[in-house]
């Protein structure tokens, strides 16, 4: 295997990034390729719309989703720099993936669980204080104005001091102009040895958005969800760099260039996610059920620059192995847009809902954009082997990182705070509508062509 041939054998060394080539001092080179193969993408936490913070227990793990991809790319050599061969490159990938999800998480430990629409309410706020100090104090506190000019507000204190009592609390109050509601909910119990536990609910939805917050013991808590997740995500980059002769059997290179990354999220339920709030036992009230469905649709660009390197060794004439790696910095715009429908119903001993139902539908016209700072980190190893002078046959394996991934459902700035004894929560409107963002993980398994002339 000639140098030349052995560092044309970088051509799909990357499936993000411009493969690399070398010429030797007679063979001036050019080069195309094309790969296929899975991927397996493991997206943020917290795709079904469910957020969490604090020492939260059966959150459990989003499910990985199992797709395909394919790449092409292009290389061409652009003269010397010294003793180094320059080139340039061109690289094109996509990878899809569909999947779906059922689960129930059933929640237990001392935190926050959110749940936000696509956007939050335009004008409302969220106050939620439990205290297990002095006996289990729950406080609950919701003021929501909606679009419409009307006006619901909920609020009250709920105290069990002495051990062996309990008692549980539920209020829905909805608007008198326009449509929107809000609810508050509330546990307190104290065991006859003394161990006290606090929860507290605040709800509100409205034609701007909707919110769900629940904070302190969440013992009990169960939210059942079914959702349809695809994703589509893209990349293109274009390098400039250089190889060298590191040894009798290797070769290194190193790129640099613009890089262009593309998300494409499609997210909604199956069926509706429920959040059924636990009841204590002995009291007659049975909270409602709270349930929201989704169609939404997320699209995140990413603008950027790309550094990287490889190296390739000769094995024997036909074939060699190479090792390569990259790292990236973009800045990203997601926006988001879709439609919710929140209801609450059922329930008994609940006050405000003898009126039936409250229902409350936003979008499709629903939006919200957020600009940031995501940074990428690949690498691969692959091994190629030679079948004729110009055709290669390249196996790879890569893992791909990606800081800041934008999920399918809104984002909300709750203040959440706690110690030892108390877990409190609070939100109020600010501003445009917010994104929430994890990370993602791409992992993929390739085969792929390339012919170098």
């Amino acid at each position: 295997m000639k140098f030349w041939a052995l560092s044309a054998a970088l051509l799909p060394a990357l499936l993000g990034s411009t493969a690399v080539m070398a010429q030797d001092d007679t063979h001036p080179f050019f080069g195309l390729g094309a790969n296929g193969g899975v991927a397996v993408l493991k997206l943020p936490a917290g795709q079904n719309g469910v957020l969490t913070q604090g020492d939260v227990q059966g959150a459990g793990s989003d499910p990985l989703m199992i797709g395909g991809t394919f790449g092409f790319n292009g290389v061409i050599g652009i003269g010397k720099i010294g003793d180094y061969d320059a080139f340039m490159g061109a690289n094109l990938f996509a990878t899809y993936a569909n999947g779906s999800s059922t689960r129930t998480q059933n929640f237990s430990g001392v935190g926050l669980v959110a749940i936000p629409g696509i956007s939050t309410p335009a004008n409302a706020s969220i106050d939620l204080t439990t205290s297990r100090a002095a006996g289990a104090v729950a406080s609950v506190n919701v003021v929501d104005n909606n679009p419409e000019g009307g006006n619901a507000t909920n609020g009250f204190t709920q105290t069990t001091p002495a051990p062996g009592n309990q008692q549980s609390a539920s209020q829905v109050t909805a608007a008198g102009t326009g449509n929107s509601f809000v609810w508050g909910a509330a546990n307190t119990q104290v065991s006859a040895g003394g161990v006290a536990k606090a929860l507290a609910v605040g709800a509100a939805a409205d034609t701007s958005g909707s919110l769900l917050l629940a904070v302190g013991d969440l013992d009990g808590l169960s939210i059942a969800t079914s959702v349809q997740n695809s994703i589509l995500y893209t990349g293109m980059d274009v390098t400039f760099g250089a190889s060298g002769v590191v040894n009798d059997r290797t070769v290194a290179q190193a790129y640099v260039g613009p890089s262009y990354r593309f998300i494409d999220q499609w997210n909604k339920t199956n069926y509706s996610l429920s959040v059924d709030l636990p009841e204590v036992a002995g009291t007659t009230v049975v909270h409602p059920l709270y349930t929201l469905d989704r169609n939404a649709n997320v699209t995140s660009n990413y603008i950027g620059a790309v550094i990287g390197g490889s190296l390739a060794s000769k094995v024997n004439d036909t074939v060699s192995v190479a090792f390569a790696a990259e790292g990236s910095l973009y800045y990203m715009h997601a926006a988001l847009s879709g439609s919710d429908s929140v209801t609450i119903a059922g329930g008994s001993g609940v006050a405000g809902l003898p009126y039936g139902p409250q229902t409350v539908t936003y979008g499709p016209g629903a939006s919200a954009f957020n600009n940031g700072i995501a940074y990428a980190i690949r690498g691969q190893a692959s091994t190629t082997v030679n079948l004729n002078p110009n055709l290669d046959l390249t196996l790879a394996a890569s893992v791909d990182y990606l800081s800041k991934v934008a999920r399918p459902n809104g984002g909300a700035n709750v203040t959440y705070t706690a110690n030892a004894t108390d877990a409190n929560a609070n939100w109020s409107s600010s501003g445009s509508p917010l994104l929430s963002f994890g990370d993602m993980w791409a992992f993929t398994l390739t085969g792929g062509v390339s012919g170098h002339f």
